[in-house]
């Protein structure tokens, strides 16, 4: 930390609003604020944003807590410490958790109310009766109790937790961990199941499922050039490690380096001859060469990396475009791979009459696609985040007719759990990552939409893991460990 007297090492909780505070590789921040210095600063935001890519940051910006440094140095302001800081404001939101009265428990109490305030007035009318037989006072004691006390159902509350329990063991032999004994009861009156894309319905890593070179360029220069950038480039990503791991090489000391940031959507390294080398998205190399082909493979779900040189001094330009005379080499694309049991889970709960949407921060081509691979119905008109309305109403309808929206953040995620909260529907979230915890972590009990409504049929063995997010496919019980709360 920065004061007037110079540098000083304090504990996190001495900071506080106003210190300037320097951090360096392997840092992690620990309370928000604004950039002052920065040189080649690269923060890990994934426990925030789900950003598996490290984010460029530069002075004027603001930084939150729970980033780390992956690259570069730089000095930050304090404008939220504790609490009122983005990390404690989320810790905050998933541990304000309310246990919501299930259906079946607010007519039992509905019922004792109810027989309450039948029990008085007869009670006064029986003593009345026995006061004008003139009844001996043990007798009169004896014969109101005999009369009163069976119009309480003492054993109706120890019987429905007996069978909550018996309910969650047999839901425990199959591969469940029930946190709550009205988990069961909360099961089978789900509706609706929201999964995130990334490490859900799809595996982490990713896979090189096909190179095009440009026209005029051999595919073995163009793979021997990617060997190369994958195994010199400073900082690690899945994109690189997919790349070393289809085109394996020896490192080379680079000559120069950009980092990737997401919001230029391109990282360069100089090796030598030919210049530089650019990996980023196709849309911003300048000739329309290979577009068409980009953009079919990335409707097909494909993850879609342009490849080129350049000669132009690349570190000059870190804020803008590369240099317009960007030469494209090729086309990479990349797949993520999808569960083996995802798609026989989404069957199951599709067949038990459970909707299933996917709420995702990726593209939302890229999450439609993933869906559709995994039979999500109405997959092939994803929604945009961005495209979610202000109006309460129009809300309501867009997210009751969407079953996949991309590039939603988590705040946009809390709207559309209580857009759907506030209709007529009910089901549970289950997904990983601290950017899931708002919605996550919000009640979502059933709420009878009339007197009398049957609930959908139960669905006890299918289900995403709280903890492992390994989905448990009714034909493997025991294929891993899942979650169940009447919260979820």
């Amino acid at each position: 930390m920065l004061r007037d007297d110079g540098p000083h090492e304090v504990a996190a909780s001495d900071v506080v609003s106003g210190d300037r505070v320097r951090i360096s590789p392997g840092d992690r921040l620990v309370t928000d604020g604004r950039l002052e210095e920065g040189t080649g600063l690269l923060l890990d935001e994934a426990v925030l944003t789900g950003e598996a890519e490290p984010v460029a940051r530069r002075p004027g910006e603001d930084v939150r807590s729970g980033a780390f440094v992956i690259e570069g140095a730089g000095v930050y302001r304090t404008t939220a410490v504790g609490a009122e800081s983005y990390a404690g404001r989320v810790t905050a939101t998933a541990r304000a958790f309310r246990h919501p009265r299930s259906p079946l428990e607010v007519a039992l109490d509905r019922l004792l109310l109810a027989l309450v305030g039948v029990m008085m007035p007869l009670g006064a009318l029986l003593g009345c009766a026995l006061w004008v037989r003139r009844a001996p006072l043990a007798d009169a004691v004896t014969i109101a109790a005999a009369a009163i006390v069976p119009l309480i159902p003492e054993g109706l509350d120890l019987l429905t937790r007996l069978t909550y329990a018996v309910g969650a063991l047999r839901l425990a032999r199959r591969g469940l961990l029930v946190q709550q004994l009205s988990a069961i009861e909360a099961l089978a009156s789900i509706q609706v199941v929201c999964l995130d894309k990334t490490g859900t319905l799809t595996e982490a890593a990713l896979r090189v499922v096909e190179v095009s070179p440009a026209p005029g360029v051999p595919r073995e220069a163009l793979e021997r050039a990617l060997s190369r950038f994958a195994a010199s480039g400073p900082s690690r990503n899945a994109t690189l490690a997919a790349l070393s791991a289809a085109f394996p090489a020896q490192p080379e000391p680079p000559a120069g380096a950009v980092p990737f940031s997401a919001r230029r959507r391109w990282s360069a390294l100089r090796l030598g001859e030919p210049g530089w080398y650019v990996l980023g998205a196709p849309e911003v190399f300048p000739q329309d060469l290979l577009r068409d082909r980009a953009t079919h493979e990335a409707r097909r779900g494909r993850r879609v990396v342009a490849f080129g040189t350049t000669d132009a001094d690349l570190e000059a330009l870190m804020d803008t475009a590369p240099s317009p005379d960007l030469r494209w080499l090729g086309l990479v694309m990349l797949a993520e791979r999808l569960r083996a049991d995802a798609r026989a889970t989404v069957e199951y709960l599709l067949a038990e009459g459970v909707a299933v949407k996917v709420l995702s921060g990726d593209a939302p081509e890229t999450v439609g696609a993933i869906a559709a691979d995994a039979g999500v119905p109405g997959a092939d008109a994803p929604l945009s985040g961005d495209a979610l309305p202000e109006d309460r109403r129009a809300l309501q309808e867009m997210v009751a007719r969407t079953t996949v929206v991309g590039r939603i953040s988590p705040e946009g995620k809390r709207r559309f759990v209580e857009a759907w909260r506030r209709g007529d529907a009910s089901w549970p979230w289950w997904a990983t990552g601290s950017t899931t915890c708002p919605p996550s972590r919000q009640p979502a009990s059933p709420s009878p939409r009339a007197p009398g409504c049957r609930w959908p049929r139960a669905w006890p063995i299918s289900c995403w893991s709280a903890a492992t997010s390994r989905p448990c496919p009714p034909s493997s019980p025991r294929g891993g460990r899942c979650c169940a709360t009447s919260s979820a």
